[in-house]
């Protein structure tokens, strides 16, 4: 199941990963990031941003 996410600094579409019997509509979430699926580099853009480029969702600081 895919979730949109929208925030001040921009929108994107995730992987929804709670409870599938949560009801749809807005709520708050957590970011979690683990180390074998994460890519660090220097930003190509300023930031802060959160977005899709491609099939890669970037949260850019």
């Amino acid at each position: 199941m895919l979730a949109e996410v929208r925030t001040p600094c921009g929108a994107a579409v995730a992987r929804w990963r709670g409870d599938l019997a949560d009801p749809p509509g807005h709520c708050q979430v957590e970011w979690t990031i683990g180390e074998d699926h994460a890519a660090v580099r220097p930003a190509s853009g300023a930031g802060p941003e959160i977005c899709c480029e491609g099939q890669l969702f970037v949260l850019r600081g």
